[in-house]
Order: structure tokens, then C-alpha cells, then sequence
């Protein structure tokens, strides 16, 4: 592991061991990577080049637009998982999939095929995260239960979940002053917002959540699984919905005593995890009474002080 590697994973555990102790143990949210349908043909592949075999051009590609961002955080997330858990902490890997952005249809039996054929032969997990699972002995460290496809979570899973949940949530406490009401906006269609913030926001469309809604699914499942703190590694670039979404996930679904750590890398074709930390990035760590933001440069120096988020 490079220093700056190191630096930081020790941030982060400076941060997780900052919590209080008892309760459940951490889950991690590492590899994240999309999905895409190659060519013309039903099938897609993974958005890890290091997963892609036989076609050199999907390979190339993915490495130049995505680069090592997949494997670099799986690593991460398990090198946290081995160390946690030879401190006694209870700890698991899940990895949430990107299955809906770039995964058209046209095809035969639409999108959901595609998808469905992908976890077939995936599930429970990628084979170069497996093999990384089986070289630090950590072959029983994934987490299943979350969607339907062994440690791989979809996102479009994630999507209808929590539109349901959000709904549910509405009808059971409709009324004068409700925090969740149904909107309609100027297209005729109908929207459900959240008045919970300065300013309200939109937590619905079209019937299914967004990327904040995967957020705040994916947090309130770590919470129903009895965890008491979620490590999510994630794109910069998404930085927007992924901390809306895990505040909104941990407000509105009222959840307390999980901590949420959000650490944003990025994921713009670097080819190895130097070369990602070389360019800094961003931890944010929220709960119930609000979020903090620390972050890192060149070489990761954490600031002295973590920033509250007005």
C-alpha cells in the first residue's frame, strides 16, 4: 500500500473509531462500477478493465474513460475490512452497480434481460473481487441480502425500493403538516417532495427514486441490517446525490445511531490507485444531526479540523 494509501485509511479509521463501539459493525461499499451494453449485442460488460477478457477494444476503453477507480476502491475497502475485522469488528463488502445508465434496450426482452443476464454469471461478485477476496483470506466477507444478487447491488433495484418505501412513508403520515407531499408539476405528472429542508426538494419522479434515492435506500438498509456504521466509496463526480441522499436517507426515514462515511476519489481514467490519490478527495461523514466534510491534496494531509456543512 502507498503512503498516501495509507494516509488515507487512516483517516478513515481515525473517523470510524471515533464512534461509539457497541451496536453492529461496518459495512463497506467498494468497486463500484457501471454497466454497459457492448455494441449491438444482448450482453453487457462490466466497467472494470481488469475484468474484461477477449475484446481488447471494450478493455481499452473502459481503461481510458474509467481507469483503475473499480478495482483501486475494492482493494481499498478490503484491506478496511481485514483490518477491522482483526480488531473484532464485524465488517462486510457490497458492491452497488450502475445497471440503468447505460444499459439501453432494443434488445429482447428489454434492459431487464440485459441485466438479469449479467448477474447470472456475476453474482455474488466480480472474479478479479473474488480473487482479491481469496488472496487476504476474506472469501466470506461479502454481504448478500441487499437486492437479489449476492454482494452485487443494482441500482435500479435500489430505484424501485425506494420509491415504494417513499410512498408508504407518504400514505402513513398524510395530513396537515406532512414533510412528504405529491405535486403536480407543470408537465401534468405527478412529483413527491421533501419539505424537510430550506427549500423543498423533489424525492420522486415518474415513480422511481434517483441517484440520491439509491443513497438514501442504500443507507436505510444498512440501518435495517443492524449496522452502525456504512463506508461508501464513491466517484467525485457524484458527490451532489450521494451526500443529499444519505441526509435525506438518515432524516426522513429517521435514522439514528448509523454513521454514514462517503469518500469521494476520482474515477476519470487514472490507471492505478496513485494515481487516483494524487488527486485528492473528499470525506464526508454524516448522521442524524448533520454532516462534516474533510479533504485531502496531492499528498493526503487531512485538514485540522473537520468543516460542518451549513
Amino acid at each position: 500500500m502507498t503512503p498516501a494509501a495509507r494516509e488515507l485509511v487512516h483517516m478513515i479509521f481515525e473517523s470510524l473509531f471515533q464512534l461509539p463501539q457497541s451496536g453492529g459493525g461496518v459495512l463497506v461499499q467498494a468497486g463500484h462500477f457501471s454497466l454497459f451494453r457492448w455494441k449491438e449485442s444482448a450482453c453487457c460488460i462490466p466497467g472494470v478493465f481488469h475484468e474484461i477478457r477477449g475484446d481488447s477494444t471494450a478493455r481499452r476503453r473502459i481503461r481510458e474513460v474509467i481507469g483503475a477507480f473499480p478495482l483501486a476502491t475494492w482493494m481499498l475497502g478490503v484491506a478496511i475490512v481485514k483490518e477491522l475485522r482483526a480488531s473484532g469488528t464485524h465488517s462486510s463488502l457490497i458492491t452497488v452497480v450502475n445497471d440503468w445508465q447505460h444499459v439501453a434496450s432494443g434488445v429482447p426482452g428489454g434492459a431487464r434481460a440485459v441485466r438479469e443476464s449479467f448477474y447470472r454469471s456475476a453474482a455474488p461478485t466480480l472474479s478479479v473481487y473474488a480473487r482479491v477476496l481469496r488472496c487476504t483470506g476474506l472469501a466470506s466477507s461479502l454481504r448478500t441480502g441487499i437486492g437479489r444478487n449476492g454482494a452485487l447491488v443494482s441500482e435500479n433495484w435500489l430505484r424501485h425500493r425506494v420509491a415504494r418505501h417513499l410512498a408508504k412513508l407518504q400514505r402513513d403520515e398524510d395530513g396537515e403538516g406532512a414533510l412528504l407531499r405529491w405535486e403536480r408539476e407543470p408537465s401534468g405528472r405527478s412529483c413527491l417532495k421533501y419539505f424537510g429542508e430550506s427549500e423543498p426538494s423533489t424525492v420522486l419522479r415518474y415513480n422511481h427514486g434517483d441517484c440520491a434515492g439509491e443513497i438514501s435506500e442504500l443507507v436505510s438498509e444498512a440501518h435495517r441490517l443492524g449496522y452502525r456504521a456504512l463506508l461508501n466509496f464513491f466517484p467525485t463526480e457524484c458527490a451532489g446525490p450521494v451526500v443529499s441522499g444519505t441526509e435525506r436517507g438518515l432524516t426522513i426515514f429517521g435514522i439514528d445511531g448509523l454513521t454514514v462515511l462517503n469518500v469521494g476519489l476520482s474515477c476519470a481514467g487514472e490507471r492505478s490507485l496513485a494515481g487516483i490519490l494524487d488527486k485528492g478527495g473528499v470525506l464526508y461523514t454524516s448522521c442524524l444531526t448533520g454532516t462534516q466534510c474533510r479533504t485531502w491534496h496531492a499528498s493526503p494531509t487531512p485538514s485540522s479540523a473537520p468543516t460542518p456543512i451549513q
